[in-house]
């Protein structure tokens, strides 16, 4: 029988699960609406900005990489290098704010990089010249910290095979931001707060994408709001770590389980080969269908409805009976079919298909892999194990997207790209049969 003593912790672990998906919600929200706007707003840097400026040397690398000729894949490639580099510095700073939330608590960690994000999205709402926009884009990354923060705050607020269920309410919270941010993003880049004045090349001056920008800073700055009012500290003193190494996934030689290394690299490998489907899909979209913009958005939404419908009903609701180690292994075994289903697609439904087998695989996996990091952690060494795991992913969000774009520009169609994505998850799940499912 539940006790009122029972339910009152019970009642605070909800309440703080409920606030880490709103501030996961909002913050990919924010971050997601440049992504239906990149490609126009990468031109309009380009033609805007002199030759022997920043842009134009960029550019001229892509060239030198894609070829000349073919300026669909060099703006492909360019925007890649640009997610590189915000994807780059999350891979540095997300184990440093994983530590520095050991030591002294989730909370003013979670502050200091809400704060942050605002701030960014600032810096690009007076993005004259491109320098400018790049600078927002590193103190983004630097700040995207906050997501592994989120995460180590949902690993204190709950217990054993719960764990499972709060990591899928982080992956659904990624999830439905990535749903409503592009919506949000082509919707401000119909107003153009820049129309109507001259363009005099200054560094900080309203842009044609500056309505965006105001939308993910306001929607940052609400989030920074909402935790400084109601966000809890999930990490009590006694648990605090009184020193904690520095760590990225070069680190992994100081973990002593070798259930989190292992989750670790599974979570590189196989989300390398993902992140370079994700961005080569528009392409293959393209290739395959003559796809539209508004087709794009309507695929990308069937993606993250299917993922967020993957871990609401079947991660939180039946992870802790099936175990995460199953869920991995079936996550993986999906994204191989995925690859193979896309490469060889020439129908529809058959590419659908592959989407739906590619949100099958990274809602399994995702929260499976990091429920299995927090289950082997410690209390004062969740921040730390959550930073490394999320450094994990960055890295490999700035590998993929980069070779993906190689592959396919220089093998001259999508299956080349699909059938390496295959080949790569080979490896996690070789490596996925030797987790250890956690007890009790």
């Amino acid at each position: 029988m539940t006790t009122v003593a029972d339910a009152a912790p019970a009642q605070k672990s909800r309440r703080t699960l409920g606030l880490v998906f709103f501030t996961v919600f909002m913050d990919f929200v924010g971050f997601s609406l440049l992504f239906p706007i990149y490609p126009k707003l990468l031109d309009h840097y380009f033609a805007s900005e002199p030759q022997g400026s920043l842009v134009h040397g960029l550019l001229e690398i892509a060239r030198g990489v894609v070829g000349q000729g073919n300026e669909v894949a060099v703006t492909a490639l360019f925007g890649g290098l640009l997610g590189a580099l915000f994807s780059l510095l999350q891979f540095a700073f997300a184990p440093l704010w994983g530590n520095l939330s050991d030591r002294i608590g989730r909370r003013p960690v979670l502050l200091v990089t809400l704060t942050g994000t605002a701030l960014a999205y600032a810096l690009w709402f007076v993005a004259g010249a491109f320098w400018v926009l790049v600078l927002s884009r590193m103190l983004a990354g630097i700040m995207a910290g906050n997501i592994s923060v989120a995460q180590a705050a949902a690993a204190d607020a709950t217990e054993g095979r719960d764990r499972s269920k709060a990591m899928a309410l982080v992956g659904m919270g990624i999830a439905a931001g990535v749903l409503c941010g592009p919506a949000l993003g082509a919707l401000a880049s119909h107003l153009d707060l820049s129309a109507g004045r001259a363009h005099d090349g200054a560094a900080f001056a309203i842009n044609p994408f500056s309505a965006a920008a105001a939308l993910s800073f306001s929607l940052a700055a609400l989030n920074a709001f909402v935790a400084w009012r109601s966000f809890p500290e999930t990490l009590t003193p006694e648990h605090r770590a009184s020193k904690t190494p520095r760590g990225s996934v070069f680190s992994l030689h100081r973990i002593a389980s070798p259930d989190i290394r292992r989750a670790t690299l599974i979570n590189l490998c196989f989300f390398s080969a993902f992140a370079g489907m994700e961005s080569t899909i528009t392409f293959v979209a393209l290739e395959l269908f003559n796809y539209t913009p508004t087709q794009n958005t309507l695929m990308f939404t069937f993606i993250a409805v299917s993922m967020g419908l993957v871990q609401g009903g079947i991660v939180r609701r039946s992870g802790h009976r099936i175990g995460e180690k199953r869920m991995v292994l079936a996550g993986l075994s999906a994204g191989l079919a995925g690859s193979l289903t896309v490469a060889f697609s020439h129908n529809q439904p058959a590419f659908y298909l592959g989407l739906f087998l590619f949100s099958l695989a990274v809602g399994l996996t995702q929260p499976s892999l990091a429920a299995l990091v927090s289950r082997h952690s410690d209390e004062r060494s969740q921040g730390f194990h959550a930073g490394v795991f999320r450094s994990a992913g960055a890295l490999a969000r700035a590998i993929g997207p980069l070779a993906a774009a190689v592959i396919y520009f220089r093998s001259g169609g999508h299956a080349g790209v699909y059938l390496a994505c295959a080949l790569a998850t080979l490896i996690p799940l070789a490596m996925a049969v030797r987790l250890r499912q956690p007890q009790g």
